[in-house]
């Protein structure tokens, strides 16, 4: 016995683990990490290292908990689009338009947990609500936005996002299907917007 090699008492994971390595062989290589270079880890590969909100790579996983934590209620997509950041960060740089990026998604942060960058200028939101609600949200933070940007250093003119929402399930049954909803009213706003303009 393994106890008896050791000259005293193996606990449950040292027997689970040489159960594991020696007898069924299921594991080949094994590495031990600290629990704390664990958790950074997972830190980065979740979340975005300049905005600290989380990757569009983990919004299935919490897509999925959501869903099963939700019981059939209504869980919101809301897809934002920085507009004119593209001009604003040619005109101000890139330090001012990552600091821009920081600013928008800190405001994000603190209307709800689930936000992530998308992709270069945009953002996704996904949160228990019905969606009447997801767009008084979205509302109430493009208005923060508008201000926070403002305040910037260098910032000659506020940033505003557009938005567009959908709703699991009446939407769509996948994460796919509603950021698809979501885009698709998202441009929609924007071509309103467009025609109004001329």
């Amino acid at each position: 016995l393994m106890s008896e090699k050791l000259a005293r008492n193996v606990g449950f994971r040292v027997a689970a683990l040489d159960y594991f390595l020696n007898i069924d062989k299921r594991l080949k290589r094994v590495n031990f990490v600290e629990i704390n270079k664990m958790k950074k880890i997972w830190f980065d590969a979740s979340y975005d290292s300049l905005t600290r909100v989380l990757r569009k790579s983990v919004m299935d996983y919490w897509f999925n908990r959501m869903k099963d934590e939700a019981g059939g209620k209504n869980i919101a997509v809301i897809f934002f689009d920085v507009d004119g950041f593209k001009k604003y960060n040619d005109r101000l740089g890139h330090l001012a338009g990552d600091a821009a990026l920081y600013e928008i998604a800190r405001v994000m942060r603190k209307f709800s947990e689930k936000v992530f960058r998308f992709g270069g200028d945009e953002f996704v939101i996904m949160a228990q609500m019905e969606l009447e609600a997801a767009r008084v949200l979205a509302g109430k933070i493009n208005k923060k936005i508008r201000a926070s940007t403002q305040a910037l250093e260098k910032a000659e003119s506020s940033l505003c996002v557009t938005f567009g929402a959908a709703v699991y399930p009446a939407d769509g049954a996948s994460l796919k299907e509603l950021l698809a909803a979501a885009d698709k009213r998202l441009y929609e706003k924007k071509n309103e917007r467009g025609k109004a303009a001329k």
